[in-house]
């Protein structure tokens, strides 16, 4: 499958996962939206990127933001082929240690924004026949899972969808 001009929307591209897959999707000619809270390592990861990647940096909390995102991925590039929801947080601790707040904004950025974000991309993948990934983190999978790390993989499911 070729990726050429396709745009391609990356949550949590500052860093680690986000980071490996916005360069992969830039390596195969997609044009790439970084989307972050850290504007100094988006930057970081865009001068990464190949020279002739066209791509968009956007400084944004996605829990508040979606829509931004979403308008300002149209805005530039006129599109929207495929959304990668990888930004995720971790809350360590049992269940008898976390304050109801943690656990709210847990599920804040590993439930709600995905399915807000994904909700605002929708139309647009449709019009493109484009399609929607998450990202899991090992945890997510049972690996390496310790006693006080369920509720991250309790909130992290895989949402997929193909127009």
């Amino acid at each position: 499958m070729s990726f050429l001009n396709k745009v391609v929307i990356v949550t949590g591209a500052s860093s680690g996962i986000g980071a490996d897959v916005v360069k992969r999707f830039a390596n195969e000619a997609a044009k790439v939206v970084l989307v972050g809270r850290n504007e100094a390592n988006l930057n970081k990861v865009r001068n990464e990127l190949p020279a002739n990647v066209e791509a968009l940096n956007i400084i944004a909390d996605i829990t508040k933001h979606e829509d931004s995102v979403i308008n300002k991925t149209i805005e530039r590039f006129g599109q929207i082929d495929i959304l990668i929801n990888n930004a995720g947080v971790l809350q360590k601790g049992s269940v008898e240690d976390i304050e109801i707040s943690d656990f709210d904004d847990l599920m804040d950025v590993n439930v709600r924004s995905v399915f807000k974000l994904t909700k605002r991309a929708i139309p647009h993948l449709i019009k493109t026949k484009g399609g929607i990934g998450s990202v899991h983190q090992m945890y997510s999978l049972g690996f390496g899972q310790q006693r006080d790390s369920g509720k991250f993989s309790e909130s992290r499911n895989d949402w997929h969808w193909n127009a």
